[in-house]
């Protein structure tokens, strides 16, 4: 139960020896056999009787001749084999200095979980007086650890109290929002989570343009938008008539290509009406094409010069044809799925 080594012994020398030092400096001169006796130890219980889990103090109290050095127990749980257990270190302190003879005390806090009376034999207190070495002993001590006592008679097990729920405050929605934004990883992870939702919505957005569907519209619209923009060029009104008739052109031809299939921007006018003979086009309509594309040959191969007069007609002759050989709504509807 109790344990001494040298290592404590030498450890607790210090103990004594600052009492020796007042003496000395006040010059009371040696200490003579004559003056000195045994040392006396005395241990106790704070409480004798102690409920299960309650915490008390084993105490030593220790009477010495100033000159003599003595070494305390060493007290471990494993020494009562774990009845009582000891809580940390003494608690040492000097409790009265009188003339020669000083009290000193030293306070384990202890405690037990196990019912019953424990009791220790005694303690040993090793001490030095001069060149004397010897061991003298407490009396034993008794505990005793009782469980909590329950009247079966009149008890009544009761439930189990429900969790108390307190209400939310908006004190403590300010502390927990100051809270979290006192962190610059707060910052990081607000930053990192938006960049994730644009790169969601880009995705997302992205997929869902590619799945609608896409919306041909008809050769002759795209024809007629592109002649009203030439005419808003002014471009013959201005001097430019070559590029005027090679705009023109352009646009009949990409709508010969939509309209009757016919690769007519790789063609030269003589192959595109060779091209066109078996399309069905009326004679009045085949006529206005071929005298704008003959026209429009001539002004950018020959260099000829048209009057204003049949510049105005070229551009009537471009537009009256887009519009009577259009395909009417259902012949789109049946050309682009066709194409589809």
């Amino acid at each position: 139960m109790l344990k001494i080594n040298k290592r404590n012994l030498m450890g607790l020398l210090w103990v004594s020896l600052l009492f020796l030092t007042p003496f000395v400096a006040t010059g009371q001169g040696d200490v003579t056999e004559s003056e000195s006796s045994k040392p006396t130890i005395d241990a106790s219980f704070s409480k004798d009787t102690i409920l299960i889990g309650d915490q008390i103090y084993l105490q030593l109290t220790v009477n010495k001749d100033v000159a003599q050095v003595v070494a305390l127990p060493e007290i471990t749980t494993a020494a009562t084999e774990g009845k009582i257990e000891i809580l940390g270190l003494p608690e040492i302190d000097t409790l009265e200095v009188d003339g020669r003879q000083v009290t000193i005390q030293a306070r384990y806090k202890v405690t037990s979980f196990d019912e019953g009376r424990y009791g220790i034999n005694s303690f040993p207190l090793l001490y030095i007086d001069k060149n004397i070495q010897d061991t003298i002993y407490s009396d034993s001590v008794a505990l005793v650890v009782a469980s909590y006592v329950i009247d079966t008679a009149t008890y009544v097990m009761a439930d189990i109290k429900p969790r108390l729920e307190e209400k939310f405050t908006f004190d403590e929605l300010k502390y927990y929002v100051a809270t979290l934004f006192s962190s610059p990883y707060t910052y990081f992870g607000l930053l990192l989570a938006l960049l994730v939702i644009v790169l969601i919505w880009y995705i997302r957005r992205r997929r869902a343009r590619k799945n609608e569907p896409k919306i041909i519209e008809p050769p002759h619209i795209i024809a007629i938008r592109d002649l009203v923009n030439i005419d808003n060029k002014k471009l013959w009104q201005n001097g430019k008539v070559k590029q005027y008739y090679t705009e023109l052109s352009d646009v009949i031809r990409v709508y010969l290509h939509g309209r009757y299939g016919v690769n007519a921007m790789e063609m030269t006018s003589i192959e595109i009406f060779e091209a066109l003979r078996e399309e069905g086009i009326p004679a009045k309509e085949f006529e206005k094409l071929r005298e704008l594309l003959i026209l429009s040959d001539y002004v950018k191969f020959a260099k000829i010069s048209p009057t204003q007069d049949e510049n105005s007609d070229s551009y009537n002759q471009a537009y009256y044809f887009v519009e009577e050989t259009k395909l009417l709504p259902l012949e789109v509807e049946i050309n682009q799925e066709k194409q589809g």
